[in-house]
């Protein structure tokens, strides 16, 4: 009887050895950042041997051939914890833009690897770069992971126009909130942000000399656009008590511009004139002047339009010229 206890004991300390050793493996695979992680997926992984650790603050990060600050600036600014080295040779992370081995990539393009003793960054231009140091912020889970499996990632975009389409228009976002929506966007190494800004459902740019765009046809008596078309499509004065909407100034609209241009995001406005240009009817000196739409009158559709896209890069609104 005793034998039998003794072997049961044993058989039972052994099934528990063997999950706690388990558990433990789990543990620390869970706590060590993966290139598996990443989306989108890569177009080359090869996984090596080892591990990479980074400390806990103060990552030394070696920048070549940068055009300007902008990279420096948000990866220091990042989860990362950063702080730059004066010299390759003393860096956590080097990062190389251009040269010889760079002109053999393609131009959002990178290759990263990952040893037991540095990570290295290899892009012929400043995008590319920033979207290795993307998928470096996926494989440390933002930051979170210090310890990261080795090896060597190469990869470029696969469509050149990876965008996300905000209807502001129906259903208004803060600026805020679409800043929050840049930062995501950028660490899924998406380019593109297409506002729709005007409609019927409401405006949403300040515009020099037409107050009453932003004051009223910007506002509507019901929370949801859905519910908005059930009231007979009215609109309200911004102080109302039961107003609804928003719009965003011209610091605003600069604001998001330059803090997706910081992300390599190009943000695409569109502004529809003449059609679905309701909100332009709005209060009875609005209607004096945009009918008939015909001869002198059709300019100020046109001048509301030029204004609107004022703030943006001159490509996206040449033919308002």
């Amino acid at each position: 009887m005793r034998k039998l206890h003794f072997r049961l004991f044993l058989s039972i300390f052994a099934a528990v050895a063997l999950l706690l050793s388990a558990h433990t493996a789990v543990a620390e695979e869970l706590q060590c950042g993966s290139a598996y992680d990443i989306i989108p997926v890569p177009a080359q992984i090869a996984k090596a041997k080892g591990t990479f650790s980074l400390p806990d603050s103060d990552v030394k990060v070696y920048i070549q051939g940068a055009s300007s600050s902008a990279l420096a600036d948000f990866i220091q600014a990042s989860a990362l914890k950063t702080a730059p080295a004066k010299n390759r040779s003393k860096a956590h992370i080097a990062i190389t833009i251009g040269g010889k081995a760079g002109k053999q990539i393609a131009a959002e393009g990178y290759s990263l690897s990952i040893t037991p003793k540095r990570i290295d960054i290899c892009a012929s231009t400043e995008t590319g770069a920033f979207y290795a140091v993307q998928t470096l912020l996926q494989i440390t889970h933002l930051g979170s992971l210090r310890t990261i499996e080795c090896c060597t990632i190469a990869d470029a975009p696969r469509f050149p126009y990876r965008g996300l389409h905000f209807d502001v228009s129906r259903h208004f976002f803060s600026k805020e909130f679409l800043l929050k929506q840049i930062d995501a966007m950028a660490l899924l190494k998406l380019n593109r942000m297409h506002l729709h800004l005007t409609d019927a459902a409401g405006w949403r740019l300040q515009i020099d000399g037409y107050p009453r765009l932003t004051s009223f046809a910007a506002w509507r008596p019901a929370e949801t656009w859905q519910d908005w078309c059930k009231c007979e499509t009215k609109y309200c004065n911004q102080d109302d008590a039961d107003a609804h909407g928003g719009f965003y100034t011209k610091d605003d609209i600069r604001q998001i511009l330059a803090y997706a241009q910081a992300r390599h995001i190009t943000v695409i406005p569109e502004i529809e004139m003449p059609g679905l240009s309701r909100t332009l009817m709005q209060g009875r000196w609005l209607r004096q002047r945009l009918l008939p739409w015909q001869g002198k009158h059709f300019p100020f559709p046109r001048k509301c339009a030029q204004r609107g896209y004022r703030p943006f890069p001159v490509a996206l609104h040449s033919h308002w010229r």
